[in-house]
Formats: C-alpha cells, sequence, structure tokens
C-alpha cells in the first residue's frame, strides 16, 4: 500500500536520509516541484510516470548523480534525460546535444508536445520513453541509435512520421502500438 503523503501545494523535498526512491513511488501523483538533496542517488522505474502537473526538478549543486537544465533531470555530466517534466507547457523540446540515452519513461503520456528533436549523437532510447504522447506527430530518430525497446511509441495517436536510422539493430513487438495515424 502506497502512503507516501504529498502537500496540497504540490512540493516534495526528498527526505535527507533517503538515497533512492523505489519503483513507482510517486506513479500519478499531484506533484509540481521536487526536491533533490545531495546524498540522494537511485531512482526506480516509472517514479514520476504520469505526474501530469511537474513542473520542475531542483538539486542540490553539491549531487554528485543528478541535475537539472530548464527544470527536466538529467544525470551529473548531462549523458542521461531522466524525466521531462510533463507539467510544463512547452509544445516542441529539443534534447541536449550532450544526451546519449533517453531514460525509460523520460516521456511517459506527455499530451503536449508535438514535436520532440532528439540530439545526433543519441545512441539508446530507454523502454517506454515517449509511451502516449498523444500530441506528438513526427520523430526523427537519429543515426547511431542502435537500441530502443518494445512500446516506445505505443499510444501516440497522433504519429503520423517515424524515420527510423539504418543503425537501428531491431524493432520490437508492439513499439507503435495504437499509433493509428502511422503512415
Amino acid at each position: 500500500e502506497d502512503n507516501t503523503e504529498i502537500p496540497l501545494n504540490g512540493k516534495y523535498e526528498i527526505d535527507q536520509d533517503a538515497v533512492g526512491i523505489a519503483d513507482k513511488l510517486f506513479f500519478d501523483k499531484y506533484l509540481k516541484r521536487v526536491y533533490i538533496h545531495e546524498r540522494f542517488k537511485y531512482m526506480g522505474k516509472e517514479t514520476f510516470g504520469k505526474c501530469d502537473q511537474l513542473m520542475e526538478f531542483f538539486v542540490d549543486d553539491a549531487n554528485p548523480y543528478f541535475t537539472v537544465k530548464d527544470g527536466h533531470l538529467y544525470d551529473k555530466d548531462l549523458s542521461v534525460l531522466i524525466y521531462y517534466c510533463n507539467g510544463q507547457d512547452n509544445t516542441t523540446f529539443q534534447i541536449p546535444s550532450s544526451v546519449k540515452r533517453v531514460n525509460n519513461y523520460a516521456f511517459y503520456d506527455n499530451r503536449k508536445l508535438t514535436e520532440i528533436a532528439l540530439p545526433d549523437g543519441l545512441k539508446e532510447i530507454g523502454l517506454h520513453a515517449f509511451t502516449g504522447c498523444t500530441s506528438l506527430t513526427e520523430m526523427i530518430i537519429p543515426n547511431g541509435v542502435t537500441t530502443m525497446e518494445e512500446n516506445e511509441f505505443s499510444g501516440c495517436t497522433k504519429l503520423t512520421k517515424v524515420t527510423l536510422p539504418e543503425s537501428l539493430t531491431a524493432i520490437y513487438d508492439r513499439m507503435f502500438s495504437s499509433c493509428w495515424r502511422l503512415k
């Protein structure tokens, strides 16, 4: 049973003694801002999935594992995009050129973004990274991406075109399930 209490203002500060968060701990919770202290180092799967109101992360500058750029959560050297804040009103997003991996569930259930520009140096896209991005219309996966998981674009109901690179080594089942408009 989940007894995690979220304050009415949606601000949550991870306990100073916590070094990690369990899988799905905040899944589908009302969160607006999350504060991560300097010793925090582990985040489970789908931790912030379906947090539609999440506007921004704050990370202590002394934290050696995580950082924030434009409110979104990355690993410290900006090579992994961990979570995109679905509560922001952006319709387009350019992933920084330093990013090599888009994490599992990074954009999960985003309903606002129509375009996500992926950097040329990207190598991996994690499980369900774009699942449920219902406004996304087109994706260009850059050459060099070798790994994508199943259900990557599942439920992207407005998706009409996806350009896949020659470097991709496999296409998994249900990668495009419920993408009714895909040509």
